[in-house]
C-alpha cells in the first residue's frame, strides 16, 4: 500500500513542520471509499486529505469536522451513482461515530452531529432510502451511547434529529430504533428544563428580588412545573406521531420560547434579573452568548438618564452574579462594565463612579501572560489582555477627570505586568479615541499612561531594520536556518513589542550558544528544531566573538 503523497512543497513547510511529517497509510478496509469516486478528482481528493488526515498521528480535529462536511453534504450524490454505495456509507458512517466517540469538545461534536444527522436525512429522502436499513440501525445505535456522554450537543441537534424521524417513517425497518432514540433526547430536554428552568418558582422566592412577581411568572407560565411534568409523562408513552406532534416541542424550541418572552417583562429591573437566572449555568449551551448579548442591552437600557435608575443597586447586583462566575463571560463582563462606567461618567455620578473604581480595581487584572509562541509564528498570549485595557480606557475617556484613580491604576498595572500588542490590533485608533477626550484635568497621569503603550508601527515591529535584515538572513541562508526563517515570518504574520527582545535573544544565543535564552520566544517543535540545526549558529558566534575581542582591545595612545 503506497502512502498518500501530500502534493504539497513549500521551503517554509519544510523548515517548520518537520517534526510532524510522516508518511500516512490509508487502511485496506477504506480503499473502497476512494474507489467509488474514481475519476471524480474534485471529490476524490479532498477525500484523499480527509482520510489522510484522519489516519495521522497528529490529526486535527478541526480539519476533519470540514472535511466530513464537505464528504457528506456536498459530495454524497458521487457516492451514489456507484454500485457499492451502501458499502461507503457504512464505511463513511463508521469513521464518524468513531470520531465521535473520542475526546472531543462540545462545539466540535455539535458540529459533527449536525453532519452526521443532515447527511441521514437526505440518504432517507433520496431515491435509494430502501437500500441503507442495517448501517441505520447501527447509527441509531450508537447515538443512543452519544447522547448521555455529549447532552448539550445532542440538545442543540434535537430540530434535526426530529427531521430525520419524520423521514424515517418512511422506512419500517429503521422508524423504531430512531423514533426511540429521539423520546430519549425528549425527555433528556424536559428533564434539565424541569431542574434548571424553573422559572416560575424562582419568581416567587425572595432570592428573585422582583419587582412585579406576578407578571414574570405569567410571562413564563409554561415552565411551571405541572407543565413540564406533564410533558414528561406525556413522551414516555407517546407513539411515533404522537412525539412529532406541537404538542410535545424539542428542548431548543422551549428554549427559543422562553429567550424571546424575557422581552415580554415590562419592567427593566426584572428583566435584568432574568437574564442573569438563566446564566446561572450552562442550561442555554450555545445560546448563552446571545441572553450575555440581552443582558448587555437590558444594561445599557438601564443606564440611560431618563430611567432614573439606581446605579449602585444595579452594579452590585451585577458583580454579585460576575463573581460567583470568575473565569466565565469575560469579555461580555468588560462590555457590562464599560456601558455602566460610560453612563455614569456622563452623568457625572461621583458615588457612583467609586463604587464602580472600587469593583474593578477588585478583579484580577488581565496581564499578558505570554507563553511563548505556536509553530504558525503566534505569539500565545493572554486573549482578554487587549479587551481588558480597551474597557478601561473606554471608561476613563468618558470623564478622564471622574475616573483620574482608574488611569493612574491602569498605569501602574501596565508597569507591572507589561503589555503586548500586536500590529493587528490597531491600537493606535483607540490612543487616538483616548487623545481626543478632554485629558487636561488629568493631563500628567495621562502622559505617563500612553508612554506604557507601544503606539508607533516601528515599536510593535509592523516595519524598519528589524524586518528587513530579519527577511535577507533568512534568504541568504535559503529558508533552511529555522531561527532566522521564524524571526522572519513572525515580523511578517504577527508583529508585536515583542520583537525587539526577541532579536535580543537571537544575538545573545549566537554568542554564547545556550538556547535557554529563546525559549520564551519560541514553540517547543521550533526550539527542537533550533537544537538540532546549531550549525548554523556557529559562523555568527565567531564573528560575534571576534567583534567582541576587537572591542575590547585597548586603543593605541588611549593610557596616555
Amino acid at each position: 500500500m503506497d502512502p498518500i503523497e501530500i502534493l504539497v512543497d513549500s521551503d517554509a513547510l519544510r523548515a517548520n513542520l518537520p517534526g510532524t511529517a510522516q508518511p500516512v497509510v490509508i487502511p485496506e478496509r477504506y480503499q473502497p471509499l476512494l474507489k467509488a469516486v474514481e475519476g471524480y478528482h474534485g471529490v476524490r481528493a479532498p477525500l484523499a486529505d480527509t482520510l489522510a488526515e484522519y489516519f495521522h498521528s497528529y490529526r486535527n480535529v478541526d480539519l476533519l469536522v470540514d472535511g466530513f462536511q464537505t464528504i457528506l453534504l456536498r459530495n454524497w450524490t458521487y457516492f451514489e451513482r456507484s454500485e457499492n454505495r451502501v458499502e461507503a456509507f457504512t464505511l463513511l458512517s463508521e469513521l464518524v461515530l468513531d470520531l465521535l466517540d473520542t475526546q472531543l469538545t462540545p462545539q466540535q461534536a455539535s458540529l459533527l452531529l449536525r453532519q452526521l444527522l443532515t447527511w441521514c436525512t437526505t440518504v432517507l429522502t433520496g431515491s435509494h432510502h430502501d437500500e441503507y436499513d442495517e448501517p441505520l440501525r447501527n447509527i441509531a445505535e450508537c447515538l443512543a451511547g452519544f447522547i448521555p456522554r455529549q447532552s448539550l450537543a445532542a440538545l442543540e441537534r434535537d430540530t434535526l434529529l426530529r427531521g430525520l424521524v419524520e423521514a424515517s417513517t418512511r422506512r419500517p425497518a429503521v422508524a423504531p430504533v430512531f423514533s426511540e432514540l429521539y423520546r430519549s433526547l425528549l425527555l433528556l430536554g424536559y428533564h434539565r428544563v424541569a431542574e434548571r428552568l424553573r422559572i416560575p418558582e424562582w419568581a416567587v422566592s425572595e432570592e428573585a428580588e422582583l419587582t412585579d412577581r406576578e407578571a414574570v411568572v405569567t410571562v413564563f407560565a409554561d415552565l411551571a412545573p405541572s407543565r413540564v411534568d406533564a410533558l414528561i409523562t406525556k413522551a414516555q408513552t407517546a407513539t411515533t406521531a404522537e412525539l412529532l406532534s406541537d404538542e410535545l416541542p424539542t428542548f431548543s424550541a422551549i428554549l427559543d420560547q422562553a429567550i424571546d418572552r424575557v422581552f415580554r417583562i415590562e419592567n427593566l429591573e426584572d428583566r435584568f434579573a432574568v437574564c442573569i437566572y438563566f446564566l446561572k449555568d450552562d442550561t442555554l449551551g450555545y445560546r448563552q452568548n446571545e441572553v450575555m448579548g440581552d443582558l448587555l442591552t437590558v444594561v445599557r437600557q438601564l443606564m440611560r438618564p431618563e430611567k432614573h435608575m439606581d446605579v449602585e443597586r444595579i452594579l452590585s447586583r451585577l458583580t454579585r452574579f460576575f463573581r460567583a462566575r470568575d473565569n466565565q463571560f469575560l469579555l461580555m463582563r468588560f462590555l457590562c462594565y464599560e456601558a455602566i462606567g460610560v453612563a455614569i461618567g456622563e452623568a457625572g455620578n461621583v458615588a457612583a463612579a467609586d463604587h464602580l473604581i472600587e469593583d474593578v480595581l477588585s478583579w484580577r487584572f488581565q496581564y499578558p501572560d505570554i507563553q511563548g509562541a505556536t509553530d504558525e509564528w503566534e505569539t500565545v498570549v493572554n486573549p482578554f489582555h487587549l479587551p481588558k485595557i480597551r474597557c478601561w480606557l473606554h471608561i476613563i475617556e468618558s470623564n478622564p477627570a471622574l475616573y483620574e484613580r482608574l488611569a493612574a491604576a491602569l498605569n501602574v498595572q501596565l508597569r507591572l505586568g507589561g503589555v503586548y500588542i500586536a500590529d493587528t490590533d490597531l491600537f493606535q485608533r483607540d490612543v487616538t479615541r483616548f487623545l481626543n477626550a478632554d485629558i487636561r484635568p488629568i493631563y500628567f497621569v495621562a502622559k505617563q499612561l500612553l508612554r506604557a503603550f507601544p503606539v508607533y508601527f516601528n515599536d510593535v515591529g509592523a516595519e524598519g531594520e528589524l524586518r528587513a535584515v530579519s527577511t535577507e538572513i533568512d534568504e541568504i541562508c535559503g529558508r533552511r536556518d529555522t531561527l532566522m526563517h521564524f524571526l522572519r515570518k513572525q515580523s511578517h504574520a504577527e508583529s508585536s513589542n515583542r520583537l525587539v527582545a526577541f532579536s535580543q535573544a537571537v544575538l545573545t544565543y549566537w554568542i554564547d550558544l545556550d538556547l535557554s535564552g529563546l525559549e520564551p520566544f519560541l514553540s517547543p517543535n521550533t526550539l527542537a528544531a533550533v537544537r538540532r540545526e546549531r550549525d548554523w549558529a556557529e559562523e555568527p558566534h565567531e564573528v560575534l566573538l571576534a567583534l567582541r575581542a576587537l572591542m575590547e582591545r585597548p586603543v593605541a595612545g588611549a593610557a596616555a
